[in-house]
C-alpha cells in the first residue's frame, strides 16, 4: 500500500507545473544572486508602488543561504504538490501569488521587504490546516510532527530575531499563514460560509495593501524606514532627475523625519534646483536634529548667509538681519556675522541691538578699528555716551593715522569742550581741548580755541604759544597771527623766529 501511495505521488508530481516552476525559479534566481548577479529588480521595496508591482512576488524566489533555500524548497514542494494535484494549477497559481504577496506586504508593512518562500510555505501550512476537517487526507502532508515543526519554528524564529542570533522575516511567516488560513477556510466551506470567507479574504488583501500604501509609517517598526525610498531618490539624483529625487526624499522623510543625512540630501537636491529657501529649511532641519553634524552646520550656515546677502542687496535689512541671526545659531563665534548683523540693524535704526551686535563682533575680533567706529556710532545713536567715547578711543588707539578714527575719538570731546567754554568752565575746557589736540594736533582752529581759553585763565604766555601754533598751521589766517602777537606783548615775550623758507628751485 505504501509503495502504491509513493507511485501515486510520483505520478501526481507530473501534474504540478506551478510548483515545479516556483521551485525552479527559486533555484535559478538564488543561484544567479549567489554568483554576483544583479537581482536588484527582484527585491521587495517601495518601488513596487512606482511601476514595479512584481516585487512582492519576485522577492520570494531569492534566498539568503543554503539552509534557507533547502527548507523552503522542501516544504513548497511537499505542500504545493498536494494542493496543486487537488485544486489544479490555475487555482494553485492564484493561491501562490496571493500568499507570496500577503507575506511580502506584511513584512514590508512592519519592517522591510524580506526574501524567501517561507511566507508561501507558512501560507500553504495555514491553508492545509483550514482544510483538515473537510479533507481527511490532508494528514498525509500535515502530520502532527509537521504541525509541531511549523509552530515551533515560528516561535523559535521570533526568539532568534529578538536575540540577534539570526534575522528572520517573522511577519512574512505570520501574514502568510493568516492569508492561507483565510483562503483555506473559504475553500473548505460551502455556500454562504464560503462567500463570507471569500469576502473576508478579499477584505484582508485590500486592507493589507491599503495599510502598506497609505499608513505604513504608523505601523512600521524599522528604525530605518524609508531607506529604500532614499536609495531610489539617490539614484534619481545621480541621473540628474532632481525633481524625482526630491519626491522620493520627501516621501522617505515623511516616514522617518529624524534622519539628519536624509535632510542634507534633500537640501542638496533643492540646491541643485536653485530652490534656496527650501534648501535652507532642509539644512536647518538637519542641524536641529543633530547640532553636532558638521555637514548640516556648514550647509545651513551657507544658505543662511546667502539669503542674508540677497536680502541686503535688495535693501531688505530687517530680513537680512533675520538671516544673519539664523546663521549665528550655526556659527556663534564668527565675528563677521555679528558685524553684518549690526550693520543691518543699524540700517533699520535699531541702535541698541546694533550696538550689542557690534560689541560681540569686536569682542571676537578686537583688531578692526572700523568695527570700533561702528560700535561707537551705534552707542552714540543709542545715547550711551561713555560707551561711545570708549569705543571711539579704542578705534583711535588701533589706527591713529586714520581720519575716521580721529573724528570719532574727538566727537564727544568737541561737544563737551564747546559746552564748557559757553558755561565759562575754562579749566575743563582747557583739559578737553588738550585731549582733542593730542589726537588731532594739526587742527589750527582748536589751537586757537585753546589760546582763547588760556587767556581767560590769565595765562598769556601759554595763550601766546597756542595762538602761535594756530598761526603756524594756517599762516594765511590774519586773526590767528594777530592773537599771537597781542598775547606775546601782554606776556612780554619776544617775537618767534621766522618759519624756514622753502628752497628756491
Amino acid at each position: 500500500m505504501e509503495a502504491d501511495e509513493q507511485a501515486s505521488d510520483a505520478l501526481d508530481a507530473k501534474k504540478v507545473p506551478i510548483t515545479i516552476l516556483a521551485c525552479g525559479l527559486a533555484i535559478a534566481a538564488t543561484g544567479y544572486w549567489w554568483k554576483g548577479g544583479d537581482v536588484d529588480r527582484w527585491f521587495m521595496d517601495a518601488r513596487f508602488l512606482y511601476g514595479e508591482p512584481w516585487r512582492p512576488v519576485s522577492s520570494s524566489f531569492l534566498h539568503a543561504n543554503l539552509l534557507h533555500i533547502v527548507f523552503n524548497l522542501y516544504w513548497t514542494w511537499i505542500f504545493g504538490t498536494y494542493i496543486e494535484t487537488r485544486y489544479g494549477s490555475a487555482r494553485t497559481l492564484g493561491l501562490f501569488l496571493f500568499l507570496a504577496s500577503a507575506a511580502s506586504l506584511g513584512e514590508f508593512l512592519f519592517l522591510r521587504g524580506g526574501v524567501g518562500l517561507s511566507g508561501v510555505g507558512y501560507g500553504y501550512f495555514g491553508f492545509l490546516w483550514a482544510l483538515r476537517s473537510r479533507t481527511p487526507d490532508v494528514d498525509k502532508v500535515l502530520r502532527k510532527e509537521t504541525v509541531a515543526l511549523f509552530v515551533g519554528w515560528f516561535f523559535l524564529c521570533i526568539v532568534l530575531t529578538y536575540t540577534g542570533a539570526m534575522k528572520v522575516a517573522n511577519f512574512a511567516h505570520g501574514f502568510g499563514c493568516l492569508a492561507g488560513l483565510l483562503a483555506g477556510a473559504a475553500a473548505a466551506s460551502q455556500d454562504a460560509r464560503r462567500a463570507a470567507f471569500a469576502g473576508g479574504t478579499a477584505a484582508f488583501a485590500a486592507a493589507l495593501l491599503g495599510l502598506t500604501v497609505f499608513a505604513r509609517g504608523a505601523f512600521n517598526l524599522d528604525p530605518d524606514i524609508g531607506l529604500d525610498l532614499m536609495r531610489i531618490g539617490y539614484q534619481r539624483f545621480k541621473q540628474n532627475d532632481f525633481e524625482g529625487a526630491v519626491r522620493f526624499y520627501k516621501e522617505a522623510l515623511s516616514l522617518n523625519p529624524n534622519k539628519t543625512d536624509w535632510w542634507i540630501n534633500l537640501g542638496g537636491c533643492y540646491a541643485q534646483q536653485h530652490r534656496d529657501e527650501e534648501a535652507q529649511a532642509a539644512f536647518r532641519k538637519a542641524w536641529e536634529i543633530d547640532p553636532s553634524s558638521k555637514d548640516a552646520q556648514e550647509a545651513a550656515s551657507y544658505f543662511s548667509k546667502r539669503a542674508a546677502a540677497k536680502a541686503f542687496e535688495a535693501k531688505r535689512f530687517a530680513e537680512a538681519a533675520g538671516h544673519y541671526r539664523e546663521a549665528l545659531t550655526y556659527e556663534a563665534g564668527n565675528p563677521d556675522l555679528w558685524y553684518w548683523l549690526g550693520l543691518n540693524l543699524q540700517f533699520e535704526s535699531r541702535w541698541g541691538e546694533a550696538a550689542d551686535a557690534y560689541k560681540e563682533a569686536v569682542r571676537l575680533n578686537p583688531g578692526k578699528d572700523e568695527w570700533w567706529v561702528s560700535l561707537g556710532g551705534a552707542y552714540a545713536k543709542a545715547e550711551r555716551r561713555d560707551e561711545a567715547l570708549a569705543a571711539y578711543r579704542k578705534a583711535y588707539d588701533l589706527d591713529p593715522a586714520k581720519e575716521q578714527t580721529r573724528v570719532g575719538a574727538t566727537y564727544y570731546l568737541k561737544i563737551d569742550a564747546a559746552k564748557a567754554w559757553i558755561e565759562k568752565r575754562y579749566e575743563e575746557a582747557e583739559r578737553l581741548l588738550r585731549e582733542i589736540l593730542a589726537i588731532e594736533p594739526d587742527k589750527a582752529a582748536f589751537w586757537n580755541n585753546l589760546g582763547g581759553c588760556l587767556e581767560q585763565l590769565k595765562r598769556p604766555a601759554d595763550a601766546a604759544a597756542a595762538y602761535q601754533k594756530a598761526a603756524d598751521l594756517e599762516p594765511g589766517n590774519a586773526a590767528f597771527k594777530a592773537s599771537a602777537e597781542r598775547t606775546r606783548k601782554e606776556a612780554g615775550l619776544p617775537d618767534p623766529p621766522p618759519l624756514p623758507q622753502a628752497p628756491q628751485p
